[in-house]
């Protein structure tokens, strides 16, 4: 029997030989005869069938993975997103040549022009009457659309646009008239009616209709609105722009502002970025997959997830999520109702949940700091309060800041030669779910050493 733990070149003809040797057969295996070819010709395509073996299961994986279209199969399963090209970027200055006495408006993506290459506006722009300038941020692309017509399946529908240079920064989807939010994992919004744009592996831009999000019924028009790029143009400094549907503007680069376009993702670049999906995704198994949910929602600041018997060795069985609002607060009831609503559509596997807001735990610091006669001691206080504020600004729920931690931070102030601290007196330990809440700072600076 072959020994399958040793699959070199040599190690099969070694093998090859003692099995022929061991059989009533032809035992011929002298270095330079038709024999020894013949066993040499057997191991050298048992090796490279081996070898393909080998590396068909190593394109299975992030950390060996070598071509890109093997990582693009990868994050389509993790619903990672798939980079694709995008254009230069910038700001410019539109300029009203003629002041209104009436609000103009003009419309996210209305294209404008740099030199004969197509740029286009991102966001909408309102001239207040009065108003003459605005500073807007543009992007390099052309947009198009395609329309398709529906084949009725309930189940799931695909449609492909099947260019390379195809953007998905900013891609509307529409069925009818009526406009579907664009996602790139069901359930992302709270919207019924999703279409998850992703790309696949030709690097086609596909987007996907599913059953529960509102699939086209047969006959139904879809459209797909999308921005072709030229990742490779940058606005060179004697560019002359405008707007070729409204000679009522004058535009203005500010050249300082533009960054460059990019391309397809290289297959390092591609794999460092998705080794940090790895074990993540869109559904609740895992701590992780708690976290990622709900921290990508909007409303949610600060997020902690804790396993009810405190033992985080997945599979878990039951879980705390706490949750803040962006500034550190406690949440609204309507960002609670909205994250609670997304976990019951996501789902879980076999993992309970129960979501609640953070506990405030309200803290006052109050220190007493000398400095040396040089220095100005209300200076000194405005330093020493603002940088125990910085301390306190971006905590982590369940973290306290200990008292050692506020001296360094005082006498790292410029001038300060001691300090005390007054308040808080003693280090507490969080129990989980609370966060500290700086109330009030208050700092005592006097001459002296």
């Amino acid at each position: 029997m072959f020994d399958l733990t040793k699959i070199s070149f040599e190690d099969l003809v070694s093998q090859l030989i003692y099995i022929l040797k061991t059989k009533d057969a032809w035992k011929d295996a002298n270095l330079q005869s038709t024999g020894r070819m013949l066993i040499e010709l057997y191991a050298y395509v048992a090796q490279l069938l081996l070898y393909y073996l080998k590396r068909s299961y190593e394109e299975m994986f992030i950390d060996s993975a070598q071509y890109w279209e093997s990582l693009c199969r990868l994050a389509n399963m993790f619903e990672a997103h798939v980079k694709r090209p995008v254009g230069a970027s910038g700001r410019v200055k539109l300029v009203l040549k003629e002041a209104s006495n009436q609000p103009v408006i003009v419309s996210a993506k209305t294209p404008v022009l740099c030199d004969d290459v197509l740029f286009y506006i991102v966001n909408d722009v309102v001239f207040n009457p009065g108003e003459t300038e605005k500073v807007v941020d543009v992007s390099q692309g052309a947009w198009s659309e395609r329309v398709f017509t529906s084949n009725g399946n309930q189940t799931r529908q695909d449609y492909r646009i099947a260019f390379e240079n195809v953007s998905d920064v900013g891609v509307e989807v529409y069925v009818n008239d009526t406009a579907y939010a664009v996602v790139e994992y069901f359930g992302q919004t709270l919207d019924k009616l999703q279409a998850k744009v992703w790309t696949s592996t030709d690097k086609a831009l596909n987007v996907t209709f599913l059953r529960g999000f509102g699939v086209p019924s047969l006959g139904n028009t879809v459209t797909i609105r999308y921005c072709e790029v030229r990742y490779d143009y940058y606005p060179p400094v004697d560019s002359v722009w405008s707007m070729p549907r409204d000679n009522r503007f004058e535009v203005i680069p500010i050249s300082s502002s533009f960054s460059r376009g990019e391309y397809w993702e290289d297959e390092e670049s591609f794999r460092l970025r998705l080794q940090g999906w790895f074990g993540v995704g869109q559904r609740a198994a895992t701590k992780e997959d708690f976290w990622h949910i709900v921290s990508g929602m909007d409303g949610v600041g600060k997020v902690q997830v804790v396993d009810v018997k405190d033992n985080f060795n997945a599979p878990f069985r039951e879980v705390e999520i706490y949750i803040t609002d962006p500034s550190g607060g406690v949440p609204s009831g309507e960002v609670v109702e909205k994250v609670r609503e997304l976990l019951d559509k996501v789902g879980s596997v076999g993992v309970m949940y129960d979501l609640r807001p953070v506990q405030l735990v309200e803290v006052d610091v109050f220190v007493k700091a000398f400095v040396g006669r040089v220095y100005s001691t209300e200076r000194a206080k405005v330093n020493i309060i603002n940088e125990i504020k910085e301390l306190y600004s971006d905590l982590e729920i369940q973290e306290w800041v200990n008292i050692d931690k506020i001296r360094r931070t005082v006498l790292s102030v410029d001038g300060v030669r001691t300090c005390e601290v007054i308040l808080p007196g003693v280090d507490e330990e969080l129990r989980k779910g609370q966060m500290v809440h700086l109330r009030s700072v208050r700092a005592d600076v006097y001459i002296g050493v």
